[in-house]
């Protein structure tokens, strides 16, 4: 009896004991949960970025990012003010090239011009300061940028239309594209119109320095020409002077010759027929009649 009462006592907090603790294990599980922390999500750090010129911080060195659009290596960079004469040192260091299409940070030190003067973009914008970059190209290409803005400066671009080479920005703050294309355009129809004017002249100058040469030949053949036509009238004249020289002496010789035949024929006037064959030898004319010749006319035969 005592086992049965037992039994039916037993019963009911067993069943009470079953339903509780899958509440308990269900409570204690949940806490668990509860107490695992959540899983942070960390960013990964962007690559860094490689540098044109000096890094620094210092006062006076501006820092500008920019970007190689060009569609070609950029193999040296050098910059000045419009006051100077001449290209300061590569800022990229020996053997390295800026890529297409590659971002950098550019460092300018101008620490040792602070009288550089402001500059106004082609929107109205004063940009201070502004430099002058000069850029070569990996295919030997050398283009200027006539105005490269370096102060308060977010982003910038290198870019060409295939005829210039110029410079796209943007400022901080501010969401506005500034580009130098239309002044860089302007400067090299400036440049052309320059070129082809001096060139014009050139061949003017040249064209007027052949005039003259030719001028100068044509008037030397003239001389020589009228020099040549008085030196064959002076051999003429003397050629004919010498002809009648020769005439002069035939006519003396001739005349000579008519003297002897005379005296012949006066040796001979009285001659005979021996005399007057001896005369027609002389060329002069006797008479057959003539006298008989004596010993002494017989010795000039």
């Amino acid at each position: 009896m005592r086992r049965n009462i037992l039994r039916l006592f037993l019963v009911p907090l067993t069943a009470a004991a079953l339903i509780v603790l899958p509440a308990c294990g269900s409570s204690q599980q949940s806490d668990s949960q509860q107490e695992q922390p959540a899983e942070e999500t960390t960013a990964e750090p962007e690559p860094e970025l490689k540098t044109i010129g000096t890094a620094s911080d210092a006062d006076g060195v501006y820092k500008v990012d920019v970007t190689n659009e060009t569609g070609k290596a950029i193999t040296s960079i050098t910059y000045k003010f419009d006051d100077e004469g001449a290209w300061g040192s590569n800022l990229l260091a020996d053997g390295d090239s800026f890529a297409a299409d590659e971002e950098r940070l550019m460092y300018v030190d101008l620490s040792s011009r602070p009288d550089a003067v402001s500059k106004a973009s082609t929107d109205g914008t004063l940009t201070y300061p502004a430099i002058a970059v000069e850029i070569t190209l990996e295919d030997g290409t050398v283009a200027d940028l006539h105005e490269f803005p370096l102060d308060s400066v977010e982003s910038l671009a290198i870019k060409t239309d295939g005829t210039v080479y110029y410079v796209e920005y943007t400022l901080d703050g501010s969401s506005d594209t500034v580009s130098t294309q239309a002044d860089e355009q302007g400067i090299y129809q400036a440049l052309q119109n320059a070129a082809a004017e001096a060139q014009a002249q050139a061949d003017a100058e040249a064209q007027a320095q052949a005039d003259a040469a030719a001028s100068a030949q044509s008037q030397k053949n003239t001389t020589s020409f009228t020099t040549s036509s008085k030196g064959s009238g002076s051999s003429s004249s003397s050629s004919s002077s010498s002809s009648k020289g020769s005439s002069s002496s035939s006519s003396s010789k001739s005349s000579s010759g008519s003297s002897s035949s005379s005296s012949s024929n006066s040796g001979s006037s009285s001659s005979g027929s021996s005399s007057s064959s001896s005369s027609n030898s002389g060329g002069s004319t006797s008479s057959p009649d003539a006298g008989c010749v004596d010993d002494d006319s017989a010795a000039h035969y």
